[in-house]
């Protein structure tokens, strides 16, 4: 269901000179580009940072807020839209001094079983991306912040963590 509307949306949001497709692949790596382009199913759950630094290379250490739930196919396909764009991220930006500190989880799963995890931080606006429970890319999205903010107010109405976040930081 979320597929038909889902990989239409990749091709065309690679369209163009072919750095962008790299640029999204570094982001993503090229398979979890592809999962994320095809999936069939997307949820979200909010999530709490482990401890340390070492236990936060797994994704399985980070601790379940909330279920997951499903997102629904419009905001999915803005979701993705806003995620392949390369004018989301900041890729000139230097390292930042904040800790990572995710709220949001989001999954991707195509019609293969294959899985993609992106974390969300809004205090420092990077996103992470797991695959089999390890960190495998990630990036600064200054740039996006206030789309993907406004995505996560929508998939998550009645949270107030979530709507008390400031676009502007």
């Amino acid at each position: 269901m979320i597929a038909r509307h889902i990989w239409l949306l990749l091709p065309i949001a690679l369209v163009g000179c072919g750095k962008d497709a790299v640029v999204i692949d570094q982001v993503f790596t090229p398979a979890g580009t592809v999962v994320v382009g095809n999936a069939v199913r997307v949820e979200a759950s909010r999530i709490e940072r482990p401890v340390s630094d070492a236990a936060a290379e797994q994704l399985s250490n980070y601790k379940q807020l909330s279920e997951p739930i499903p997102v629904n196919a419009s905001l999915a396909t803005k979701l993705v839209k806003a995620l392949t764009d390369p004018n989301t991220y900041s890729y000139l930006s230097d390292d930042k001094a904040c800790l990572f500190n995710p709220g949001v989880r989001i999954t991707f799963e195509d019609d293969r079983g294959e899985s993609l995890d992106v974390l969300f931080c809004f205090e420092c606006d990077v996103i992470a991306v797991y695959r089999d429970d390890k960190c495998v890319g990630g990036e600064d999205c200054d740039d996006g912040r206030a789309g993907l903010l406004d995505i996560m107010k929508q998939i998550f109405p009645n949270d107030p963590a979530i709507h008390a976040i400031s676009v502007d930081r």
